[in-house]
This record gives structure tokens, sequence and C-alpha cells, in this order.
């Protein structure tokens, strides 16, 4: 595995798939902010409710 090392080529990014993950992202943060009212949040940290 060569994971952040010299060895690192360009042509190992699957660019599609980062272009795809970073819509969602910024599509995502742009309907929240966008909203007319907030998002209910769950404040429940764990299934334990702690």
């Amino acid at each position: 595995m060569d994971y952040h090392k010299a060895s690192d080529e360009i042509e190992k990014i699957d660019f599609d798939i980062w272009c795809k993950r970073t819509q969602l992202i910024f599509y995502t943060a742009w309907e929240l902010a966008n909203a007319a009212t907030r998002p209910v949040v769950d404040k429940k940290v764990n299934n334990l409710g702690r």
C-alpha cells in the first residue's frame, strides 16, 4: 500500500468519484443553508442515549 507516499501517482486518483462526492457535499450544504426551516437534530449520541 502506497498511501500518501513518494510513490503516489496521479493516475491512481479517480477524479470522477471525487467530483461526484464534492458535488454531493456542496448541494447538501446548499439545501441546508437555503431551507425555510432548520433541520431537526437528534441529540442522542448513540443507541444508549448518552
